[in-house]
């Protein structure tokens, strides 16, 4: 056997890399937080700009220490519980916004919008329910959903009698026996929904 064969033999790859810990720590410098993000950093044309961390850790971490790609590039305080899908759909609905460069600027500039109502809403919604419920920017908007006015909203919610904003709340929540769930063409947040189109007060709103 030739010496650079052997050289090849002894030269383990995993000898060419950090630790996985080691890593994994500076990756977390990084700001990433999807796979997505990985490939595109990895595909630059200056690519990984630390010789000792790979661009497959999946593949040379895989019996050292990988568990998925959040672990990878996100460190646990910094991960966040995103809202679920469908609840952070009803949300964006009541923005009435229009496109998806209007959606980037509200995340950019009032996404504590949002916290203030106790959610967390990504502002890639695209990578990050994808598989959850994801269709596209015309489903995530509500385009194509006819919600009705206030005025004629307000009629049929104080055919509900309702007594607080908390009933309301369970109301839409579908834990109170009504005779009917909540419809989707009504806002699920009309003090957010109608701020500029009618809304005056939940007392006015509740009847």
């Amino acid at each position: 056997m030739s010496t650079v064969q052997l050289d090849l033999w002894n030269d383990r790859i995993e000898d060419q890399w950090l630790s996985f810990e080691e890593a994994k720590a500076i990756v977390h410098t990084w700001c990433l937080e999807y796979q997505k993000d990985w490939a595109a950093l990895i595909s630059n044309t200056t690519g990984l700009n630390h010789p000792g961390i790979p661009p497959n850790p999946e593949f040379i971490y895989r019996h050292t220490g990988w568990k998925d790609w959040m672990d990878w590039l996100v460190h646990p305080d910094l991960q966040i519980p995103y809202t679920l899908f469908y609840e952070a759909r009803e949300f964006t609905w009541c923005l009435r916004i229009q496109n998806e460069d209007a959606w980037l600027q509200f995340v950019c500039n009032e996404a504590s919008i949002y916290k203030s109502y106790g959610l967390n809403i990504p502002s890639r919604p695209f990578i990050e329910y994808k598989g959850k419920g994801w269709v596209d920017w015309t489903d995530w908007l509500g385009h194509k959903i006819a919600f009705r006015n206030y005025e004629e909203t307000k009629k049929f919610i104080h055919t509900l009698h309702l007594k607080s904003q908390e009933e309301w709340n369970a109301y839409c929540n579908g834990k109170l026996n009504r005779p009917l769930k909540k419809p989707r063409v009504i806002y699920r947040y009309p003090d957010l929904a109608y701020h500029g189109h009618g809304w005056i007060s939940w007392k006015d709103w509740l009847g």
